[in-house]
């Protein structure tokens, strides 16, 4: 087996905490509250979305192997918040809270790089919203 490197960014559980409760104290309120005055019966605005780590690990494949035949280096992935109608749990169909990924690459001029959307590539939607409230980012197993 490969000795695995770690990425830089990573956070401790604890950190990530934080930033939950911070981001629950200080944007969620408010979200939740315009959209409540908007659909009646609204439940509450996404914290979390999940993944599958596969899919996301073939998307990679997929914008490397598109990347290798424009000479595009530098790659990365943004990450943008949408929203789309769905019917949601509360048997509502509404503007729902999504997020979607948009592949990257390095363009350099002589003095600077930027990193730009690469639009010959599909973006992916995120895979699964979870209810509000239900999941905590210090919850789980070790």
């Amino acid at each position: 087996m490969e000795d695995s490197i770690l990425p830089t960014g990573m956070i401790t559980v604890s950190k990530g905490k934080e930033m939950e409760d911070l981001y629950k104290q200080e944007f969620y309120p408010t979200a939740n509250l315009a959209m409540a005055k908007k659909i009646p019966g609204y439940s509450g605005a996404m914290r979390s979305f999940w993944f599958d780590l596969a899919n996301l690990k073939n998307y990679i494949k997929h914008i490397e192997d598109y990347a290798a035949t424009k000479g595009h280096t530098g790659l990365g992935v943004r990450i943008y918040l949408g929203a789309e109608e769905k019917l949601g749990q509360d048997g509502l169909v509404a503007p729902r809270q999504a997020v979607f990924f948009v592949p990257t690459c390095r363009v350099s001029s002589p003095t600077s790089f930027t990193n730009e959307n690469i639009t010959g590539v599909e973006r992916l939607d995120f895979g699964w919203g979870d209810i509000p409230d239900s999941v905590n980012s210090d919850t789980g197993t070790p």
